[in-house]
Order: structure tokens, then sequence, then C-alpha cells
């Protein structure tokens, strides 16, 4: 790194995974990256699994729907604008008693996909999905999107 690494230069920027509870202390949560794409703009996409702990986690919502409580680690997605200065998106895809996890996570032509499995519980299911209802135990699981404008 160069000398100007403490600077607000456009050559430094960082992300950073919630790793404990938020009033401190506690065991740290574990954050495994499965999957990391960008974008033609540079927005860097992050999929995988975590443990609890996630920021705002009550204000959480997936397609209008709010993330369920803490069960067991979960399938997560992060986005960061090029410059790394803050999330666009931090939240995780747990519906009801939830334990899954995203393996991987593609981008092409707009479209992003993330694919996983449920081992226990339930997803978030959009209003809008091939399968109805929620996605639960011995699932596998399946998101697309359109990004970008």
């Amino acid at each position: 790194m160069d000398d100007r690494a403490g600077s607000n230069s456009d050559h430094q920027g960082q992300v950073l995974l919630t790793r404990r509870e938020p009033k401190g202390g506690g065991k740290p949560a574990q954050n495994q990256i499965k999957g990391i794409q960008a974008d033609k703009d540079g927005t860097v996409y992050l999929a995988g699994y975590c443990e609890k702990y996630i920021k705002d986690r009550d204000a959480q919502q997936v397609a209008g729907q709010r993330v369920g409580e803490y069960h067991k680690p979960e399938p997560f997605l992060l986005v960061v604008p090029p410059d790394f200065r803050n999330r666009k998106v931090w939240t995780v895809f747990a519906a009801d008693k939830c334990e899954a996890a995203f393996w991987g996570l593609g981008l092409r032509n707009g479209v992003a996909a993330m694919v996983g499995e449920v081992y226990e519980g339930q997803t978030i299911t959009t209003h809008n999905a091939l399968q109805k209802d929620p996605a639960t135990h011995t699932d596998g699981y399946l998101v697309i999107w359109r990004i970008g404008g």
C-alpha cells in the first residue's frame, strides 16, 4: 500500500462482515463466503452463510418479507459499491427456524443468481417465485433478480 493509505483517496476501501454481538462480547460469528462476483460497474456481490449478529436484523426485509429470528447458520447476501464505503445490501434469507447456505453466485447480462440448500426450517420465498411455498428442509434454493440500472 502506498503512503496515501490514510487519506480519502480512491485507492482504499474496505467492508466488514459483522462478527460479534451488537453490544460487544460474546462468541465471534462465523461468516463463510462461498461466492464472490463483481458487475460491470464494479459493484461487488458476496454470498454464503453466516451466524447471527447481522446488523439491524429486526429491520431486515427481502422482497417485503421480514427475515426470521436467528436459529442456525443462514444464507446471506452482501452487496457493496465499487468504492466500498457502505453496504448497499447486507441481509439474510432466513424465514422460520432456518438453517441454510448459499453455495454459489453468478452475474450476467443484468441478472444475478444465487444457489444453495436448506437443511432445516424455511427460507424466504418471494411473491413471484417458481415455487410458491417457502423452501423447506432438504430443498435446493435458487434466488434470481435483476441488477443494475
